[in-house]
């Protein structure tokens, strides 16, 4: 889409910011944002009408339950160390998440207790930390 119709998409959506976003309707056709939908929009060179019944607001909903179950641990990976190509170039991370085992390595040779460093990483466990301590421990 052109950078022109996008400033003139902007325009149109703070005339229209009494109102979330995800309530105003809208459709792209042809390059361009359409915001008066009542009319049944249509391209008269090919024909393509606008598509008129998206719900942004059920979408947004239902994107952030699906991202609030992502962040939630499955206790069964509290304590384990993984490794995956695909996540932080296969680096050891505390399972289920994308902290660096070295990461939580240096705050506990910096001297950090488990309060402060669950403090700093929420979604640890006590668990993750003493596997952690373990895997010092190992390669000491």
């Amino acid at each position: 889409m052109p950078l022109v119709e996008l400033r003139k998409a902007a325009v149109e959506l703070a005339k229209r910011s009494t109102r979330p976003w995800s309530e105003i309707p809208l459709a792209v056709l042809q390059k361009k944002v359409v915001f008066d939908l009542g009319t049944k929009p249509r391209n008269v060179t090919d024909g393509q009408y606008a598509f008129t019944n998206i719900k942004l607001g059920s979408i947004e909903r239902e994107v952030r339950e699906n991202a609030d179950k992502l962040r939630v641990r499955d206790p069964s990976m509290f304590g384990r160390i993984s490794r995956n190509k695909f996540i932080l170039r296969n680096a050891p991370v505390l399972d289920g998440t994308r902290i660096p085992v070295a990461v939580v390595a240096d705050f506990i040779d910096a001297g950090f207790d488990d309060a402060a460093i669950i403090e700093e990483y929420p979604t640890l466990t006590t668990k993750d930390l003493r596997a952690v301590r373990q895997l010092m421990k190992d390669a000491a």
